[in-house]
C-alpha cells in the first residue's frame, strides 16, 4: 500500500483499510507493507496523529517503509520516525520490489 499525502484523515482511512484486510483475509495469512513517500512520511513520524495506530498495526504484523530519498529532501531524520519503521533508499523502487515479490499494489 502506498501513502504519499500529508492528510491525517487519509492516514486514518489507510489504517482502517489495513485492519479490514487483516480481518477479512486473516492476519496470519496476509503480509502487508505500507510505503510512505513525500508528504506521506508524516504518517510515520513519532509525533503523528496516528502514531499509536501505526504502532498497533506494526504489532499486528504490518511493515511500514519510509522513502529515504523523501526523508533527505524533506530533512526528516531517522530519529523523528516511529521505531521499527524500515527505510528504503527509494520508495517507488521498494514498491516495484514488493510487486515483483507478489504483493498487490493498493493506493487508497
Amino acid at each position: 500500500m502506498q501513502v504519499n499525502e500529508e492528510d491525517g484523515r487519509k492516514w486514518h482511512t489507510i489504517l482502517g483499510n489495513l485492519r479490514n484486510i487483516q480481518a477479512e483475509l486473516g492476519r496470519e495469512l496476509v503480509e502487508i507493507a505500507v510505503v510512505a513517500i513525500g508528504g506521506g512520511l508524516g504518517m510515520l513520524k513519532a509525533d503523528s496523529v496516528v502514531a499509536n495506530d501505526v504502532l498497533d498495526a506494526q504489532a499486528s504484523g504490518v511493515r511500514f517503509v519510509a522513502c529515504g530519498n523523501s526523508m533527505q529532501a524533506l530533512n526528516i531524520p531517522r530519529d523523528d520516525l516511529i521505531e521499527r519503521v524500515d527505510i528504503a533508499k527509494a520508495g517507488y523502487v521498494e514498491i516495484v520490489r514488493l510487486q515483483r515479490a507478489g504483493f498487490s499494489y493498493l493506493r487508497p
